[in-house]
């Protein structure tokens, strides 16, 4: 068989190929196909164009999360996240 790293030759059971394990071979495909440019994830959901005054609105308590959500057509937990996104973007301004 092969050299072993003492220099010794290994039998030739051990000189097997071994397998490239499925997590780093997805690796090099995520790796190509990002380089390709595919986006990966849930597609996005696009703010109205009337966010600002729902999410203000929601803020000074004229509405209620739920509300403001059904406003925007998505969920509470989605309207959770966007709302916070968009206060932090407006603070950094």
């Amino acid at each position: 068989g092969s050299p072993d790293i003492t220099g010794r030759p290994l039998p030739s059971i051990l000189t097997w190929r071994i397998p490239i394990y499925p997590c780093s071979r997805q690796a090099e495909g995520i790796s190509r196909a990002m380089a390709k440019g595919v986006q990966f994830g849930r597609p996005g959901v696009d703010l109205p164009d009337n966010f600002d005054e729902i999410f203000l609105r929601y803020k000074r308590k004229e509405l209620t999360v739920s509300e403001a959500a059904d406003m925007c057509n998505m969920a509470r937990t989605t309207f959770y996240d966007r709302a916070s996104r968009y206060e932090k973007s407006m603070k950094s301004k």
